[in-house]
């Protein structure tokens, strides 16, 4: 059984805010983060797979519950594969239905294996969900007035998050079809979403640098940051939500503790990262997608990240 995961936008990114993202100070709410180190040997990354064919990156990513296999879709080939983490051929490869547009209206993709769901974000302003294999469309939401840039998926895919260039993000019931409310609204434009797999909290990031991570229960902004590497393209909560992992342009993972908002690590990957998740929420596994396709693991077991709670 598989854990949600939620993959950077794979279109434009959008326009950064005209003042310097570098200049700013490391965190901007509770808990100002102190420099990011490098990781240890012991959390050393693997070079879990690199793709055959060249590749416009990884476009969503999710990892087993005990952290062995990773499902990765590939949007260029508009294929999903179930890979063993530790590398070698994929267990399994398969096309992505028919129905999904692989075009440039598709600006990202989420993945709930544990439910069989992908959602898209689409230029139209809509977003997408859709039976991994099954064929014919699903469902298309309409909420958004603007391009939808970020989507997010629970762990159970009962929930999902869209957001995009409107500054508001919407939370979907899935079984439903239908709009529940809007869980953060002043968020600026959003490229990256995360729902913590306790369902508590819900994470934002865009080209600003800025993460924002909401209370849903109350939409209440609980921390706020500034992401060392600029733009953030991705977002995956561990630990229930006691962690927070942010990729942005500098081909680094920056590890978060939540809720002081303090910055606990930096893990140097081999390119831009364009998808994250952790194993069952935990921080013992860390899995990323880059953008030239390859995949990532950091085996963080043995780390001061280890065990981190709330």
């Amino acid at each position: 059984m598989l854990l949600a995961a939620c993959g950077g936008g794979e279109g434009e990114p959008s326009a950064p805010a005209s003042s310097d993202v570098a200049s700013r100070a490391a965190a901007t709410a509770p808990g100002a983060a102190g420099p990011a180190v490098d990781s240890p040997p012991a959390a050393a990354a693997r070079l879990a797979h690199l793709p055959a064919r060249p590749s416009v990156g990884v476009a969503a990513l999710a990892a087993t519950r005990d952290g062995a296999r990773l499902l990765a879709v590939d949007r260029r080939e508009a294929r999903i594969r179930l890979l063993p983490r530790e590398g070698g051929a994929p267990v399994r490869e398969w096309a992505w239905p028919a129905a999904l547009p692989a075009d440039a209206s598709l600006i990202s993709l989420a993945i709930s294996a544990e439910a069989g769901l992908m959602l898209g974000a689409r230029r139209d302003s809509t977003v997408f969900i859709h039976a991994l294999e099954a064929a014919g469309p699903r469902q298309v939401w309409s909420g958004h007035a603007q391009p939808v840039r970020a989507v997010a998926v629970s762990a159970d895919g009962r929930r999902a998050a869209s957001a995009g260039d409107d500054s508001r993000v919407l939370l979907w019931d899935v079984p439903a079809t239908r709009l529940l409310r809007t869980a953060a609204a002043g968020s600026g434009i959003v490229d990256a979403l995360a729902l913590s797999t306790d369902g508590s909290w819900l994470a934002t990031g865009g080209a600003d640098g800025r993460i924002r991570v909401w209370e849903l229960a109350t939409n209440r902004l609980v921390v706020q940051v500034d992401a060392p590497g600029g733009g953030v393209r991705a977002l995956a909560f561990g630990a229930g939500s006691g962690w927070l992992a942010a990729s942005g342009d500098d081909a680094r993972v920056h590890l978060w503790s939540l809720p002081a908002g303090r910055l606990e690590r930096s893990l140097a990957a081999s390119a831009p990262v364009t998808a994250l998740t952790f194993a069952e929420g935990s921080s013992q596994q860390l899995s990323a997608g880059l953008a030239d396709g390859r995949v990532m693991s950091w085996p963080l077991a043995g780390t001061s990240l280890s065990g981190g709670t709330r």
